[in-house]
Parts: C-alpha cells; structure tokens; sequence
C-alpha cells in the first residue's frame, strides 16, 4: 500500500583513515484482511573502517537487517540479511602486492518461497608482480561455499595472468583458469 523511510549517515575521513556508520528505518504500510491498515517496521545498521597507506590497505564493513527490513530502492540486496567484508593488501616490495579477502552473508529471514536460510562465504587471495612498461604476472585464488536448499556447494578457482610489453606499447596478454565445483574434476583454460 504504501513505504516510507527515515535514516542517519556519518563519515569522519582523512588522508589515511574512513569510518562511516548508517542507520535506516524502513516502513511498510501493508492493508490488512480486515480492510484496514498495518505498519511493518524494520531496520537496518551498516558500518565500516579502512585504512590507507602506500605500502599497506585494510578495511572491515558490516551489515545487520533485521527480519522486517525492506528497501526496494536500494543499491544493494532488498531483504534482510547480516553480511561481513573484511580484506588486506600489502606492498612489501615496491613491485610486488599481495592480499586476501573474506566475505559472508547470511539471510536474516527466508523468502515467502523458502523454508531455509540461504548463505554465502568467500575467501580471496592474490599476488601480483608488476614492472613498468615491461609487464606483470598475477595469480588469483577464490574459495566460495553457498548454503542452498540441499545443503551446502563449495567451488575451488584459480587465475592466473600475465602481460608483457614489446617496443612499451604492444602487450601481449597470456591467461588461464582452473576450477572445480564440489567433489568434481578440475577444468579450466588457457587464452
């Protein structure tokens, strides 16, 4: 029948530092079955914290929606969940940067279609040499576990790259992917 909104946002950044904190209050005026009206109240908390510095970059950022948040005009996912984002990157050579990442979320609620909690954990790392105007070489590696209807589907990737230049302005770029999804077999591919 109808929906309103109502929020808070605060950044405090510098050169080196961002923390941000928001709060919103969603409300869904839905007609009940008695021909009247009732209100659904929600809400939802997102949060974050990075740190920047030429040789190293780390951040955090989380969300929590409780079971009644609703927001069809948000950028993100609609529905109610609790997700974590948390990564890491190091410049230990003034060539070579290395990191990794982990990401999960959680439905805070089922949707009207289903009975169970639906999940997702990610986990990234990298490594990457890079020369300029001579070429780079990086390596990629993804883990990702879903929570599905009939339990849980993990899947095991690995990239790999390199580009070098001729004369410093042709690159000849190599590439290549391996997978495997569960108990399978590994494929892949090279380009």
């Amino acid at each position: 029948k109808a929906f309103y909104a109502f929020g808070f946002f605060s950044q405090y950044r510098d050169d080196h530092i961002t923390i941000f904190f928001e709060i919103g209050f969603p409300n869904k005026v839905m007609s009940s079955v008695a021909g009247g009206s009732r209100t659904e109240r929600g809400c939802g908390l997102l949060f974050g914290l990075s740190f920047r510095h030429p040789a190293c970059s780390l951040s955090f950022s989380g969300k929590h929606a409780d079971s009644h948040f609703y927001s069809p005009y948000s950028s993100g996912k609609n529905y109610a969940e609790r997700a974590w984002m948390a990564d890491i990157a190091m410049k230990p050579l003034k060539r070579l940067s290395l990191g990794c990442a982990f990401f999960a979320e959680k439905k805070a609620s089922p949707a009207g279609n289903e009975q169970y909690l639906s999940f997702l954990i990610r986990e990234q790392a990298f490594l990457k040499f890079s020369a300029p105007k001579k070429g780079y070489a990086l390596v990629r590696f993804n883990h990702t576990e879903s929570g599905k209807k009939n339990g849980a589907e993990r899947s095991l990737q690995m990239k790999a790259s390199a580009g070098f230049f001729a004369k410093e302005f042709v690159l000849f770029f190599f590439s290549g992917n391996a997978q495997r999804r569960g108990a399978g077999r590994f494929s892949g591919f090279l380009s």
